[in-house]
């Protein structure tokens, strides 16, 4: 199997649904270790195979601890299952899943996909130390590339299919609004 993604979040955001457009763009379909919900969902459509991760939780405030306990939990998850179906490439899909990724005992290339500005200094440092050893980084802005500050990371600029999404002209007129408070 040539690509494994791994996903924390079993979401469907704007990072997930680069995630979808990433993986239908490879020859042969993907796996993505992902929880469950709208991303396996819609992956599963898509004709990826989809492992499942426990879900956890997306909040970090007030967490420390138990985040910490998170990310240790889906390493030996991602572990069991880079060991059950060795891929050729992990992408690690995110900021969390490269931190579970990144400490796999035996690994293969990992990749490392980053869409979000850096939630704290902790965290920064963190998440620093773990794309350098990252065999590539891509980021989804050239500010968040600035602030991630991994040299040789590629910006990947999200697009829009103008073929699915047709822009419209403005209506006849002016605006209308309504602003309460």
């Amino acid at each position: 199997m040539p690509v494994l993604f791994a996903s924390y979040s079993g979401l469907l955001g704007g990072a997930e649904r680069l995630l979808l457009d990433a993986a239908a763009g490879l020859e042969e379909p993907p796996t993505l270790a992902c929880p469950e919900g709208p991303l396996a969902e819609r992956a599963g459509a898509a004709g990826l195979h989809v492992l499942t991760l426990r879900e956890r939780p997306l909040e970090l405030r007030d967490r420390r601890a138990g985040a910490t306990l998170d990310l240790l939990g889906m390493r030996r998850e991602l572990d069991a299952i880079v060991r059950a179906v060795r891929p050729e490439l992990l992408y690690a899909w995110g900021m969390r899943a490269l931190l579970a990724a990144v400490g796999l005992r035996r690994r293969p290339p990992l990749a490392f996909q980053h869409n979000d500005l850096l939630p704290g200094p902790a965290v920064a440092r963190a998440v620093r130390a773990a794309a350098r050893r990252a065999e590539a980084v891509s980021t989804a802005s050239e500010c968040i590339a600035r602030e991630l500050g991994i040299p040789g990371a590629q910006t990947i600029h999200p697009g829009v299919d103008l073929d699915r999404f047709v822009p419209v002209p403005p209506p006849d007129g002016p605006p209308e609004l309504l602003v309460l408070g």
